[in-house]
């Protein structure tokens, strides 16, 4: 009987150690997902802002206006480049960009539908990617939290059960 029950406990064991790692395996796949939007979101963002360039350069009065559009593209290329690569302050940056930029073309698209509907819809698809943006890197963070303090949650309880 005792081999019978330290047996089962053997195989219990096991398959919490099994449905523990294709646990891990889902969630290792799930942040993959999210990781593989918000990338795909960023590239929109900055795809779509050198697309909708040609129609600003075109709307542009002057040198002075055409320096600060290039430049503005220049840089929300460099904190998109940086945020892809990891870098913590570049996120920041590049999430503040989009959410003062997503206000701006809020608070505009009503006047500017009146002005040239066509315009509008190029502010309106901007202000969707970078509201996802917003949402998906957002997602990714609350992931990776959620994941560290699962983690942290198990180590604990492990160390509990272990009479630590």
């Amino acid at each position: 009987m005792k081999e019978s029950q330290g047996r089962m406990h053997q195989l219990a064991n096991g398959l919490a150690l099994r449905s523990h790692a294709s646990n891990e395996e889902y969630l290792n796949a799930r942040l993959r997902r999210l990781r593989q939007y918000s990338v795909a979101s960023i590239s929109f963002v900055v795809g779509w802002s050198f697309v909708i360039c040609w129609w600003e350069l075109a709307a542009a009065n002057g040198l002075t206006q055409v320096a600060a559009l290039v430049f503005s593209k220049l840089i929300l290329f460099g904190l998109a480049t940086f945020t892809l690569r990891g870098s913590s302050i570049a996120t920041c940056l590049f999430l503040c960009v989009c959410l003062m930029s997503v206000f701006a073309i809020l608070s505009e698209i009503g006047q500017e539908y009146a002005y040239s509907p066509g315009f509008a819809i190029l502010s309106a698809i901007e202000g969707s990617a970078k509201v996802a943006v917003l949402i998906s890197v957002g997602r990714v963070a609350h992931f990776r939290a959620m994941m560290r303090t699962r983690g942290a949650n198990e180590r604990l309880r492990r160390g509990w059960r272990n009479g630590r």
